[in-house]
């Protein structure tokens, strides 16, 4: 046999070799990046649901102050969720600052009793948005995280 066969069919092997390497390398990699944008997005959903804890658990007594370390989530939510999740989550954000605004109002001394009436309105329609869009968010983020959900 000629020696330039034999390297020949050695070289078709360790290229194949490589090839196979190379594949199960990409395959890793992949699930490695699968993995850490699950884990931001877990981290995303925890800092929902807790802001929506505090809102619960606070009620009309909701201060901007609580609800303010929940922004940045909001806001990277648009890099690992649809649009629509970023969406509803700013919304959702929104909607609970705009509640704890309407303590601060209510808070202001000598406040006329149409403005007060005016500021519970307000109230009563956020809070039918907040638990609306906390049902649709919950759900969102439970198709999203499922396994093989990939945050749309």
């Amino acid at each position: 046999m000629d020696p330039s066969i034999g390297i020949s069919i050695i070289s078709a092997i360790i290229a194949s070799a490589s090839a196979i390497y190379a594949r199960r390398t990409w395959n890793e990699a992949k699930l490695a990046n699968e993995i850490a944008l699950h884990v931001t997005r877990k981290a995303i959903y925890k800092a929902f649901d807790t802001m929506r804890h505090v809102v619960m658990q606070r009620g009309e007594l909701l201060e901007v102050e609580e609800i303010a370390p929940f922004h940045k989530s909001c806001l990277d939510a648009r890099f690992y969720f649809s649009e629509e999740i970023a969406d509803k989550l700013k919304e959702y954000f929104d909607v609970c600052f705009q509640l704890a605004l309407c303590r601060r109002k209510l808070q202001r001394p000598n406040i006329a009793d149409s403005r007060r009436k005016t500021v519970h309105k307000e109230q009563d329609s956020l809070w039918s948005k907040e638990r609306q869009l906390a049902q649709d968010l919950g759900s969102a983020f439970d198709r999203a995280l499922s396994l093989g959900g990939n945050g749309v």
